[in-house]
């Protein structure tokens, strides 16, 4: 019986949890992809910072390259490019979600081609080639758009799963 009233308890404040999260994303996605950026700029940054100063403090005891100490010094570099090109970084991910849609297009193709060589059903694989390339072209002439609205629907639907979540957690009978 306690174990149902600690589901509920759970699953309601969970819910809460996503709830808020959809509301934020949804409404503010333009402010919530700077506030990510900037998480992943400091996290990089003090990454960066930690392997870099654990290198100049660390025992000797075998010589290292110079990629030691390189690698943290790139890391800090790009925590502090992040922190200051806040647009730049929201396009990229753009870019790299258009990167993806192509590889999917191509796959997609050879697959569509492989198909038809064997005489099988390949407009499916063919379509779904057209969207991905569609998709990957629509998001490099606007990723900076295209992953506002990808941080939109994710809030809808975290609003959604919150909703429901709650709903599930307060009709939960117990047993």
């Amino acid at each position: 019986m306690d174990i149902i009233k600690k589901l509920k308890s759970f699953g309601i404040v969970f819910g809460i949890i996503a709830l808020v999260l959809g509301i934020i994303l949804t409404f503010k996605p333009v402010q919530t992809g700077i506030v990510l950026n900037t998480a992943v700029g400091v996290g990089v940054l003090i990454m960066g910072a930690v392997k870099l100063i654990q290198e100049l403090l660390g025992r000797k005891e075998f010589e290292r390259s110079m990629l030691y100490m390189i690698l943290p010094a790139l890391m800090v570099i790009l925590g502090i490019y992040i922190l200051i090109n806040q647009e730049v970084t929201m396009f990229t991910v753009g870019m790299i979600i258009a990167m993806l849609a192509f590889i999917l297009a191509a796959d997609r193709f050879a697959t569509a081609r492989s198909r038809r060589k064997n005489n099988l059903a390949y407009k499916g694989a063919f379509i779904e080639g057209i969207i991905h390339l569609l998709c990957g072209i629509f998001m490099c002439y606007n990723a900076i758009s295209v992953t506002i609205a990808i941080t939109i629907a994710t809030g809808i639907y975290l609003i959604l799963v919150g909703i429901m979540i709650i709903v599930s957690s307060i009709y939960l009978k117990d047993l």
